[in-house]
């Protein structure tokens, strides 16, 4: 349970004619070549168990009949019914590639018909009974295979484990993914011994666990984090990209004098994690935290020049549409807040080269021209002290800033140095003052 709600609820709103949309959209010579379909939803923070988007009863067999070259599909987060389920194993016999994963599905029971499956997602699920996860077992083509967060109730502990070791090896598995899952390092090593064509192995913090020509991938180190997080970008795992961000920033807070190879790398992995996950509210936030981590940590010059420039651009493409949208401040600074202060940092600004000070500061203004509404919201004094590190190096002649609010932004950062002045904050107090003065005299 997360703040009173169950993450396995199966909760239902809107329900779509997926059948009628395909037809609609795709022509029949694409239906009959079509071979990846990703019905995936985008997944939410703090739910993780399905998705309230449903499609009619039914349509797994139709889009099985209607696509018959279909080789890949993807329903993570998207909620999967028992019938349709055993409609996708028996109408799909194509499929080479299985996402599964957070789709409340609670038994696999029948997906050995699905022969010529590859790659088989089922991270974030709860069994009822380890004899739900038997027929996974039958099917020989498996190379990778994720458990990452799988869990089994009404069982003895260590079911999965169990199952794993005592079944017959998958003879051509490549990558499995554990993490998350219950399983002891001991019963790990049998695994690894029973499949000898294993190349990767994902589990969540066993740094003893080494195996010669095994990549194993683990959070417990920065380097370590830094290598999962490269190996769940690479399987496009975002549920699991978020983990691993929120396992790197654990380490930050906890480690001291990291190396400096390690701290660059990182960045560069997180940057480009935000630019191809930035759709998870959870990676946004997380990855936010990174890098302001980062960037505090170490000297500017640790950190590759063209990362911090993508850092910095993919920073004001992310912030520009929720700022022109929103005209609530609170809404705009709780949709924004994580990006604001990785650009609180006077170095970034000032010494990383080719970023746009001037696209900056004008989204700085239009938050400070926002609506104070009335929600016991006090505006965070960020604001203030970006404005007042890029001020000097701004244009304010070009036309963004002919429209701005000036008696707005005035009194919106006066009530904030009200605040800064008892909770004694001086440095801010300074740049709020300073702040006034230039635009008074600039704008």
């Amino acid at each position: 349970m997360i703040g009173g709600v169950d993450e396995n609820e199966k909760g239902i709103g809107a329900v779509y004619d997926l059948p009628a949309v395909l037809r609609s959209i795709l022509k029949q010579e694409s239906r009959d070549s079509l071979t990846h379909l990703d019905l995936s939803p985008e997944a939410t923070v703090f739910r993780n168990q399905g998705h309230t988007e449903h499609f009619a009863d039914g349509w797994a067999r139709e889009i099985g009949q209607m696509l018959p070259s279909l080789k890949s599909l993807s329903l993570r987060h998207r909620i999967t019914t028992s019938k349709d389920f055993q409609d996708i194993c028996s109408f799909f016999p194509n499929l080479e590639n299985l996402d599964l994963a957070y789709t409340a599905i609670e038994s696999l029971t029948g997906i050995s018909q699905l022969t010529k499956l590859r790659t088989l997602r089922i991270g974030g699920l709860q069994f009822e009974k380890s004899r739900c996860l038997l027929d996974i077992f039958d099917i020989e083509n498996l190379e990778n295979l994720s458990f990452a967060k799988t869990s089994v109730f009404g069982d003895s502990v260590g079911t999965i484990e169990t199952y794993l070791r005592s079944r017959r090896p998958f003879p051509n598995l490549r990558h499995l993914d554990l993490c998350y899952s219950s399983v002891e390092d001991e019963a790990i090593r049998k695994l690894v011994e029973a499949h000898p064509t294993l190349e990767s192995l994902s589990i969540t913090a066993s740094v003893s666990l080494q195996y010669p020509g095994l990549s194993v991938f683990h959070p417990a180190t920065l380097q370590a984090a830094t290598e999962a997080l490269k190996f769940y970008s690479a399987e496009n795992n975002a549920p699991m990209v978020g983990a691993m961000l929120g396992n790197i920033c654990g380490v930050l807070d906890t480690r001291d004098r990291l190396p400096v190879e390690a701290l660059e790398d990182c960045l560069k992995q997180v940057v480009s994690s935000l630019e191809s996950f930035c759709f998870l509210k959870i990676v946004m936030m997380l990855g936010s935290k990174c890098c302001e981590k980062l960037l505090k940590m170490a000297p500017l010059n640790t950190y590759n020049q063209e990362d911090l420039v993508r850092l910095v651009n993919f920073i004001i493409t992310s912030i520009s549409p929720r700022v022109k949208l929103i005209d609530s401040h609170y809404l705009a600074d709780k949709a924004t807040c994580p990006l604001w202060n990785v650009l609180n940092n006077r170095e970034v600004l000032l010494n990383t080269p080719y970023i746009d000070l001037n696209q900056i500061c004008r989204l700085n203004i239009s938050m400070l021209e926002k609506i104070s509404d009335q929600r016991g919201f006090i505006t965070s004094p960020c604001y203030i002290t970006i404005f007042d590190i890029i001020k000097d190096r701004i244009n304010t002649n070009l036309e963004m800033f002919q429209s701005v609010q000036k008696r707005i932004i005035v009194n919106h950062i006066s009530q904030t140095r009200n605040y800064l002045v008892v909770w004694e904050l001086q440095e801010d107090i300074g740049a709020a003052d300073r702040l006034i003065q230039f635009i008074d005299i600039n704008f």
